[in-house]
């Protein structure tokens, strides 16, 4: 008989995470369309040299942006909005209509599942 995938239990990998980064978890609604972009970006690592170049608009425009991701989500460097954003990625919760995401063995995902 075939194992199961697994599924991860984000509400207890949610709880073990510092207050601050689950803090931030918890704002990232308040971001705007273009903060967004750049939030998503920074999960890869990019600077705002790089970032600006990717989004065409000057480094000075994505420093102003990461300043104000920064404010918006309490958080004190850029490496933990990274952090944050990449968690973001990581953590999305498809609605009930979304198809189900099963996470095998491994790391590949299955969103084909049917749960009837």
């Amino acid at each position: 008989m075939p194992r199961l995938p697994r599924q991860p239990d984000i509400d207890a990998f949610r709880a073990s995470l510092p207050d601050h980064i689950a803090g931030a978890l918890e704002h990232t609604g308040s971001l705007s369309r273009r903060e967004i972009d750049v939030f998503e970006l920074l999960s890869y690592g990019y600077s705002n040299r790089q970032i600006a170049q990717l989004l065409k608009f000057s480094e000075r425009t994505a420093k102003r942006h990461v300043s104000e991701i920064l404010r918006k989500l309490q958080l004190e460097s850029r490496l933990q909005a990274g952090l944050v954003a990449l968690l973001t990625r990581w953590l999305q919760i498809k609605a009930p209509s979304d198809p189900k995401v099963v996470f095998t063995d491994s790391g590949a995902t299955d969103d084909t599942v049917d749960e009837s």
